[in-house]
């Protein structure tokens, strides 16, 4: 997927690979991206916000049955 756009974490320049809400990116990241409603992540960030939220998204997965 080639993309134009760039990683909206702080002090990252590689090619954006995915987009989150702002909400769901500052609960991993803090205070350290930079957009409003929605935040574009690099592989790498996209890969450490799936190891941070994997609980979470198990618990919802079982909760919708």
């Amino acid at each position: 997927m080639a993309s134009k756009d760039v990683c909206s974490v702080k002090d990252c320049i590689e090619p954006s690979y995915k987009s989150i809400s702002f909400d769901e990116a500052s609960k991993v990241f803090g205070g350290d991206v930079i957009g409003k409603r929605r935040v574009r992540l690099c592989k790498r960030h996209w890969k450490e916000y799936k190891k941070a939220t994997k609980r979470d998204r198990r618990l919802e997965r079982w909760r919708w049955g």
